[in-house]
């Protein structure tokens, strides 16, 4: 079965492709929904890197480290949407990069220490260096950036507003309560979150999708 491989990556990649023709066809291509397509691109990249690596057997480690690049934009890309879409000072979007940016140049110079453990169908697993203090900078943000949305849904006075607001959080929810839920049931998963998680984040691209066609929506009634 190893023919099949990498092969839901591969389904996943091509829908997120749709997403991202709908978003660019039927949004008012507002900043928001420009970041939105930015998240569900990278989701796409990822899938790609993971067809590639586990499907087509291109396995050296700069083609892991360049699908942990993909990975590692997805936190701080997360919260400039948010940022964005609660018209926030654009000077905090650079200070959600600084982690990012961080990770991508200490795993450029340690490279080799990069390399897949397993593939299967569903998932890959991989080996790289500082794992623990990769994911609490890495959550840090997503958790960050729940707490705006939240922040934003309890100072909103017009409910009907809100709207956006929950689709928002209910996107971020959907790919970090499950990850959670797996844990906890399933410590083992740890060694496989980062390939899981976008699989999950697929239901967080669709989520942006209704997210920025929402808001076109919104902006033809006021």
């Amino acid at each position: 079965m190893s023919e099949l491989n990498g092969i839901i990556s591969l389904l996943i990649a091509c829908l997120e492709l749709l997403l991202i023709i709908n978003i660019l066809i039927f949004s008012k291509r507002r900043k928001e929904d420009i970041a939105g397509i930015f998240l569900i691109a990278l989701l796409l990249v990822y899938q790609s890197f993971e067809f590639i690596i586990c499907n087509l057997n291109f396995t050296s480690s700069l083609t892991v480290y360049l699908a942990f690049v993909a990975i590692t934009l997805l936190s701080p890309a997360g919260i400039t949407l948010v940022i964005l879409f609660y018209s926030y000072k654009i000077k905090y979007v650079f200070l959600a990069y600084v982690p990012a940016v961080f990770w991508i140049i200490y795993y450029f110079f340690t490279i080799s220490n990069f390399e897949v453990v397993k593939c299967s169908m569903l998932y890959a697993a991989y080996n790289y260096p500082l794992g623990f203090w990769y994911g609490l900078t890495y959550y840090a943000v997503i958790l960050l950036t729940l707490i705006i949305i939240v922040f934003n849904i309890r100072k909103t006075k017009r409910p009907e507003l809100n709207k956006q607001n929950y689709i928002l959080l209910t996107a971020f929810l959907s790919f970090t309560l499950p990850m959670m839920i797996a844990y906890f049931l399933y410590p083992l998963i740890v060694e496989v979150i980062e390939s899981v998680m976008c699989k999950f984040a697929f239901l967080f691209a669709v989520l942006l999708t209704y997210f920025s066609l929402e808001g076109r929506k919104r902006s033809e009634l006021t």
